[in-house]
């Protein structure tokens, strides 16, 4: 955070060789800024605090001016800051750095303050500290949201590099016994996650220039084809754990609107949990049928598994971010965001989703999708 040191403008201040001087002009300018400023002489004294300051710590003028800064704050923070104080005072190259940071929680209001602490000095002689006060909590929430934002996109970019580093393992372990249908097959199938892998990579450029909404652009589209093209995916880790899938699309079924990079993202956190819950001969069902009433045509999508379930005391939480089920029994390692991104991906685009389950019983999921065409 060093572009501080260019924002605290050293020129409103006047010094002579030992104290730290304010004139009226200057004092108009500090009164004025947007930022919040306060001055302190070498006894830590508030000779100046303009209003900015006052609103961001809450303070009142009269009850402040003229105090010693310290007596406001709790004990935990005026150690720290006295600490800082001293350092910056003490520190012999100050030439090079002469400014500290602290941090603090306004929990009465949920704000959160950053205080840049510097000196003031005459040739080499220090005569005050100044203080800039500033609202940092906007900037903390939209870092906040970046990290969301990076946690998210790395959850999404493994599936498509874990599908290509399996097909490509087995084209090296079996090159030899693959019929060429199944070579072009599994080339085909890799080709395809490669561009997906792109897409992904070129939404998540797009997002980082443009608001996020814009990505969100549906268009029509059939479930057997998409659900079709991702079995085909997926079918070697359902070799592997030999998991049988039943596929149920009722026949004629009106397209859903939908994207289908983000559809192939929530299959994938879906299917996936229920692979990586099952036991060996288990199976997974897919179920797509239409649910018609007086004013709308909807698409419900069922997806279940014969899996060890959820307890229903943690039902509540599996759609939250970083919840993971840990059991005596079983311990599902990884960083709890697929169901969170499923949830969020399907509310983006008017879709809700819910379940039904209990230990041991397995899981289903149910997803309503509009549909393209409305029926009369």
């Amino acid at each position: 955070m060093t572009h501080f040191l260019l924002i605290i403008p050293f020129i409103f201040y006047k010094t002579n060789k030992t104290k730290l001087l304010i004139n009226e002009k200057d004092d108009i300018v500090i009164e004025n800024l947007f930022d919040g400023i306060i001055l302190l002489n070498l006894k830590l004294e508030i000779l100046k605090i303009n209003k900015e300051a006052l609103k961001l710590l809450d303070w009142q003028f009269d009850k402040v001016y003229k105090t010693n800064f310290l007596l406001h704050f709790d004990f935990p923070i005026k150690k720290v800051l006295l600490k800082k104080i001293e350092k910056i005072i003490l520190e012999r190259n100050y030439e090079k750095k002469n400014y500290d940071e602290i941090i603090i929680s306004k929990n009465s209001h949920k704000k959160t303050i950053l205080l840049i602490i510097k000196i003031a000095k005459n040739e080499k002689k220090i005569v005050g500290i100044i203080l800039r006060v500033e609202d940092i909590t906007k900037k903390i929430k939209i870092n906040k949201r970046k990290v969301n934002f990076l946690n998210n996109i790395s959850h999404e970019l493994r599936t498509p590099l874990f599908n290509i580093q399996s097909f490509i393992k087995l084209l090296q372990s079996s090159s030899t016994t693959l019929k060429k249908e199944e070579v072009n097959e599994f080339l085909n199938i890799t080709s395809k996650e490669i561009l997906r892998l792109t897409r992904l990579v070129n939404t998540t450029l797009t997002i980082s220039k443009f608001n996020y909404k814009n990505m969100y652009i549906f268009s029509p589209i059939y479930l057997g084809d998409v659900f079709n093209e991702f079995i085909q995916i997926y079918n070697i880790r359902l070799k592997e754990k030999k998991i049988n899938i039943i596929k149920e699309i009722q026949t004629d079924l009106n397209p859903i609107l939908a994207k289908k990079d983000l559809l192939f993202q929530v299959f994938d956190n879906l299917i996936g949990n229920a692979l990586k819950f099952s036991n060996l001969n288990g199976i997974i069902v897919f179920r797509a049928y239409e649910i018609t009433n007086k004013n709308t045509s909807k698409v419900r999508i069922e997806i279940g598994d014969s899996g060890v379930g959820i307890l229903k005391i943690v039902q509540k939480n599996i759609f939250r971010k970083f919840s993971i089920l840990n059991d005596d029994l079983i311990t599902i390692y990884g960083n709890g965001l697929g169901l969170s991104i499923t949830k969020k991906i399907l509310e983006k685009q008017g879709s809700s989703i819910s379940f039904s389950s209990d230990y041991n019983e397995g899981i289903i999921f149910f997803i309503d999708f509009i549909t393209s065409t409305k029926n009369n």
